[in-house]
């Protein structure tokens, strides 16, 4: 949960969380059967999202709304209008 907290604070370490190579772990975490550590793993995720460095973002937004698990679809879909309502240029692309 720390490193979800961390990635929530801002792009510097957010960048620093990805340079790490540390996506694939909480890519994995998401599979956990524990609840709050797939719930830390995907809000992770949902943070590392805004970050502008992030290239693989269109995938993690991907992954986020095509899981099985229909919350972790909902946070997906819910952060991919808010990127749209917050940025009318990021809407038309």
């Amino acid at each position: 949960m720390s490193l979800t907290n961390l990635a929530g604070l801002n792009d510097q370490l957010r960048v620093k969380i990805l340079k790490e190579k540390a996506l694939p772990d909480i890519e994995n975490y998401k599979s956990e059967e524990h609840d709050q550590i797939r719930q830390a793993a995907t809000d992770c995720m949902c943070n590392l999202v805004v970050c502008k460095e992030t290239v693989q973002w269109l995938e993690i937004l991907q992954r986020l709304c095509l899981h099985d698990n229909i919350q972790i679809q909902h946070r997906g879909l819910v952060i991919v209008y808010n990127m749209m309502n917050a940025d009318p240029e990021l809407a038309k692309s």
